[in-house]
This record gives structure tokens, C-alpha cells and sequence, in this order.
């Protein structure tokens, strides 16, 4: 597409086809000129402030750019254009019967020298503390007491669900958007309110009413979150004596109850002054039971001792 604003075209074709003009715009993702006094339309307009007289105004609308051909202003006859390098390195159009030139599209190739390019900013991945021992400590050590040198065999974590059943929720509404709040601001990320299955009349229960509100944490926030319970929340639990080490499934996943959600220091306690528990399901993949537990002991869950059972 070698026209460009300001060349004079005639139209080849349709309801103004001879007519002759000057583009006024060229729009080269469209395939499509706007050319003057060509392919106009008419409307007709009331009164109006900006139209005190009213009547029938007339615009042009741009046409198909394969229905005009370049006019040469030299020869005055349609003819193609041409492309050709100039002895500065320019590129310029050509008219192909009278070889005129129409004019440079382009600088010299001097002006296209690479420009530096700045140094592109690194984004920074954040990478959890508890992550980096697991890869660096606890693997080479599970490697070596389960006897296996394939890691996706050994005891990995999988995902953390952790939710809030919320019964009051039935007479008030507001104790759901503190539950979805409160997880929140625990694991940083939105949490999902669930709704009942079924009605229950005994419990003035009914079907898709919402109870509860759960977050599944996955990646680095899987992580994260699991470092802040190990070594944050937990020892602030009222005669807190390690978890217990028989809570766990038998595929691998262990759950947790806590019955305040103050133990995150991530709460106001101002703004949630009614206590509400929760429960923590610490899912693990490729481990049984006491592999899953060998590795939590390995990242520091705090287990019960064996005197203490």
C-alpha cells in the first residue's frame, strides 16, 4: 500500500468511479482512504445550536483502498507506484510511465541505527522460607531414609485447605462476611463461601443458604502460610503442647482444628470480636501416613511427644 495522505487518486469503481481527488487519510489496518468529495453521505439535521439553520450535511466516508489508483501529477494520467533507493540510502516512490518521482516514504538507512537498548528490569520472584528448606534439607534426607532416588515418589505437599463452619450464619448474615474476612487477611488470598446442599429442618437449614467459607492455598502461599502456623500461630495457642500425630486420614493428609482464629497475629482484635474456629487440611502427595508425618516433623510441625501420649 504505497498511498499516502495528500496524493491525488481517481476511483476505479462504484457510484463515483472518475472522480478525482486528494486522500485525506489512510488507515492501512482497514485497507481503507478517506478521500475528498468522494463516496459521500447525506443527513439531515434539525435546528440546533450548533446547527441554527439545519439541513442536509454531507461527509465523505472512507472507501476501499483497491478502488483508487495513484495519479502521477506530472504525466497527469493513473498509473502504478514504484519503489527505489536513493544514492543517500532513501526510499522513494516512482510513477511507472513517466518514472517521476512521487515523493520519499522513507529516511535513509542511517536513520535506522540501533538505538541502546535499555537493560530490561528483572522481576523479583518471591520464594517461601519453608520451600527453600524443604528443597535444600528435607529432600536429600527423605531420599536417604525411604531409600528412593526419583523425588516425585518422595512425600510432597499438594495443598492446604483451610475453612471456617459457620452455623450462626443462618440468623445472621454478617458473621459470613467476617469468616470470609478473617481468612482473608490469614492467608492473603479471597475465600470462597459455600452454600448447604440440602435443607435441614431441624437446623431452620435450607438449600444454598450460606454456612461457611474455605481458602485453597497452593504454590509459595501454600508455604508461606504453613511457616506462619509452625512458627507463629501455633505457639500462641493456650497451653499449647504440640498437635496431635494420629490425625491423619490414611492417604497422607492430616487436618487440624483450631478453636480461635486470634492465634494469627494478621487479625485486629478489635474488629473480630467474636470467636470463630477453623479447620486446617494439610494435603500431601505420594506418602502414606508416616511418610507424610516424617516429612512434617522434617519441616518442624510441632508434634506431640511420645511421653506426652
Amino acid at each position: 500500500m504505497l498511498i499516502k495522505t495528500g496524493d491525488t487518486v481517481e476511483v476505479l469503481a462504484g457510484a463515483s468511479k472518475g472522480v478525482r481527488g486528494k486522500v485525506i487519510k489512510v488507515d492501512r489496518e482497514a485497507g481503507k482512504a478517506l478521500v475528498e468529495g468522494v463516496n459521500k453521505v447525506f443527513k439531515h439535521v434539525k435546528r440546533s445550536q450548533k446547527h441554527p439553520q439545519g439541513g442536509r450535511l454531507s461527509k465523505e466516508m472512507p472507501i476501499d483502498i483497491s478502488k483508487v489508483q495513484f495519479c502521477c501529477e506530472s504525466c497527469g494520467k493513473r498509473a502504478r507506484l514504484g519503489l527505489r533507493y536513493t544514492d543517500e540510502g532513501a526510499k522513494e516512490r516512482f510513477c511507472k510511465k513517466c518514472d517521476t518521482t512521487a515523493g520519499e516514504i522513507a529516511p535513509p538507512k542511517a536513520a535506522y541505527a540501533k538505538k541502546p537498548v535499555a537493560a530490561k528490569k528483572t522481576k523479583m520472584i518471591a520464594t517461601a522460607r519453608l520451600k527453600d528448606r524443604y528443597e535444600s534439607e528435607v529432600l536429600p534426607q527423605l531420599k536417604e531414609q525411604l531409600g528412593r532416588a526419583n523425588r516425585l515418589s518422595l512425600p510432597r505437599l499438594d495443598k492446604i485447605v483451610v475453612s471456617m463452619g459457620v452455623g450462626s450464619a443462618i440468623s445472621d448474615k454478617k458473621h459470613i462476611e467476617e469468616a470470609t474476612s478473617a481468612l482473608a487477611d490469614i492467608t492473603g488470598q479471597k475465600a470462597m463461601v459455600c452454600k448447604a446442599r440440602k435443607s435441614v429442618a431441624g437446623f431452620r437449614l435450607r438449600e444454598g443458604m450460606a454456612i461457611g467459607a474455605k481458602v485453597t492455598l497452593r504454590g509459595v502461599r501454600m508455604y508461606e502460610f504453613l511457616d506462619r502456623l509452625i512458627s507463629i500461630a501455633l505457639p500462641r495457642v493456650r497451653d499449647f503442647r504440640g498437635v496431635k500425630k494420629k490425625a491423619f486420614d490414611g492417604q497422607g493428609n492430616y487436618s487440624l482444628g483450631l478453636t480461635e482464629q486470634l492465634v494469627f497475629p494478621e487479625l485486629n482484635p478489635d474488629k473480630y470480636t467474636r470467636p470463630q474456629g477453623m479447620n486446617i487440611a494439610i494435603c500431601t502427595r505420594g506418602a502414606t501416613d508416616d511418610e507424610a508425618r516424617l516429612m512434617l516433623e522434617m519441616l518442624g510441625f510441632p508434634f506431640q511427644r511420645e511421653e506426652n501420649n
